[in-house]
């Protein structure tokens, strides 16, 4: 039996969790490394993949510290398309998709923080 997933930190601190123990509260580590370009090595169908799939990313899913997860996908996704994926590449699939938020109820579990726009330095002149 697996363990239950982590609630994530913005639900726990929506539901209170932390006024009673804020000792508990995690810090979500944030990256700013873009996404970049698919890899050479991977084959032709996994680029096609990794194409597609950065296109219906939800904006700000994805950065560059996702991209060994990313290339897993695309693999995934390519094998599937080739129709040679087994039952447990299928599963993984799967579990791919709730990751990156591909599905409707998935898409709503992500929370992406805001861009904050960069303060134009000559606006004052």
């Amino acid at each position: 039996m697996m363990a239950r997933p982590h609630k994530p930190t913005e639900l726990l601190e929506l539901s209170g969790a932390f006024r009673k123990n804020p000792a508990r509260r995690r810090v979500n580590p944030k990256t700013e490394n873009p996404l970049g370009d698919a890899p050479e090595y991977l084959r032709a169908d996994e680029r096609v993949a990794w194409a597609e799939i950065v296109f219906h990313l939800p904006e700000g899913v994805a950065v560059g510290s996702d991209r060994i997860a990313l290339e897993l996908f695309c693999q995934l996704v390519a094998k599937m398309r080739r129709r040679v994926a087994t039952a447990a590449e299928t599963g993984q699939l799967i579990k791919m998709f709730a990751c990156f938020g591909f599905s409707p109820s998935d898409r709503s579990r992500i929370s992406v923080a805001p861009k904050t726009e960069e303060a134009d330095p000559y606006e004052r002149f």
